[in-house]
């Protein structure tokens, strides 16, 4: 049997409206009344419904949830009432919405939590406090669902194009991407979709990313967290007929459309050259340190295709310096306070150290809180990539010395604009590369400087 998509918004409403009314009854007019036993037909109809659409983990952690419940209702019927009735509530809810935007992670995690709860609670000793504690966790898992099921199937159709966005991790840079790309969406009438990954990893992005598919948006912008592992992944939405942008960073080589290779499907790439960056980086902290020293590269992790590039930009600029040595490059698995301690590191093996290059927000803000933790604040030289909210304090302090500002503004425009071609059957250049702004004391407090400092 197929599940039902709520005809409108209004459903999911009621249902939480009902689970509300339903957790403010006392147990006992529940049993008094006999709803108990209503209550066990209608979780035992939704479970057969369950039953017959095995095929969505969604239905299935639901009717899971809902055995607990009828367990637990033939053990302790006077303390489980409320909860029974609130799985009542629940699971046609759940039915619903299975083929609503479900970002399946935040869904299992509350289903999950759920689950673990009715497993605790269904000791026949806990006292009927505890039981009220339960129906009010069983109320959030409630409240998640309806979220998601209140944002709709944005499914696209020829008269409402939908693009979806989906960045790398929370930071400003992606934050402001996503102004950039809300500004285009206006100018060209199209729905905008956006969810950040919590943080920089494949565990994070494909979840998100495959829920995005079941929405099936026109196009889909991206900025994958490896070049490697998201290749499968995108070549899934490809299929399913969305066409793929990749936006700040990119699958394979970056090159598209050649014909070559399992990663060129993408339609274009859209970024800041990062290689040039890296170049940029390593001549502002060459002139800083009197084109002499010792420096090294403090980088996120190896296999992302922006860090990479830097780091290698970097250290090919550096070679047009004899006088600088170049330390081994240091990863810190995007954490500032393991950056922080490779810079203390790196100074007790190498105390005549002049300067840090940090490739990206975290590594940057580790480095210098480290080269301050050291006492070598002007010592040290510090250049850190990216323009993160307050770096125009961090410069004046002298925390930062220099900060290589890329354009996430203009990124997620261009994403947006080039989306819209792509929807109107218009071709689009394979590469599309924006700028950099060299921000420090002798410029940052120009006017003309704040517009490339990122925002929240």
């Amino acid at each position: 049997m197929g599940l039902q998509r709520p005809n409108t918004r209004e459903r999911s409403v009621v249902h939480l409206r009902a689970a509300r009314t339903l957790a403010r009854v006392p147990t006992g007019s529940m049993c008094r009344n006999g709803e108990i036993r209503h209550v066990t037909v209608v979780i035992r109809h939704h479970l057969m419904r369950f039953i017959a659409s095995s095929e969505n983990l969604v239905a299935m952690i639901a009717a899971g949830i809902a055995r607990i419940f009828a367990k637990s209702l033939n053990t302790i019927p006077r303390r489980c009432a409320i909860g029974c009735a609130a799985a009542s509530v629940l699971i046609p809810m759940v039915t619903d919405s299975a083929h609503a935007y479900t970002a399946q992670q935040p869904i299992a995690v509350a289903m999950e939590r759920v689950e673990q709860v009715g497993r605790r609670k269904s000791d026949s000793k806990l006292e009927e406090d505890k039981m009220k504690r339960f129906v009010s966790r069983c109320m959030v898992a409630v409240s998640t669902i309806i979220v998601f099921s209140l944002s709709g199937p944005a499914r696209a159709d020829a008269a409402h194009p939908v693009v979806a966005l989906l960045p790398g991790v929370v930071d400003p840079f992606y934050f402001t991407m996503h102004r950039g790309a809300e500004r285009a969406a206006k100018e060209e009438n199209v729905e905008l979709l956006f969810q950040v990954p919590k943080a920089w990893n494949t565990s994070e992005q494909v979840p998100i990313l495959k829920a995005f598919i079941a929405k099936h948006p026109d196009v889909l912008l991206i900025s994958p967290v490896d070049k490697q592992q998201l290749i499968g992944p995108l070549k899934e939405a490809a299929d399913a007929g969305i066409k793929v942008i990749t936006v700040d960073t990119y699958i394979g080589d970056g090159h598209y459309q050649t014909g070559k290779g399992d990663a060129d499907f993408p339609l274009s790439y859209i970024a800041s050259d990062n290689l040039e960056g890296g170049r940029v980086a390593a001549r502002a902290l060459a002139k800083a340190i009197g084109d002499k020293g010792t420096v090294y590269c403090e980088n996120n992790k190896p296999g992302i295709s922006s860090t990479d590039a830097r780091a290698e930009g970097f250290a090919e600029e550096m070679k047009k310096h004899p006088n600088i040595t170049v330390l081994q490059t240091l990863y810190n698995e995007d954490d500032a306070n393991q950056a922080a301690a490779h810079v203390a590191a790196v100074l007790a093996r190498n105390p005549d150290l002049a300067g840090v290059f940090g490739a990206n927000t975290f590594s940057g803000s580790g480095a210098a809180q480290g080269v301050k933790a050291a006492g070598k604040q002007g010592i040290v030289k510090v250049v850190v990539f990216d323009a993160v909210p307050g770096i125009d304090k961090q410069i004046k302090s002298g925390l930062v010395d220099i900060a290589i500002a890329q354009r996430p503004d203009e990124i997620g425009y261009y994403g947006v604009k080039f989306a819209a071609d792509v929807i109107h059957g218009k071709k689009i250049p394979t590469l599309k590369s924006t700028g950099f702004e060299v921000l420090d004391k002798t410029n940052i407090d120009k006017p003309d400087m704040q517009q490339y400092i990122y925002s929240n």
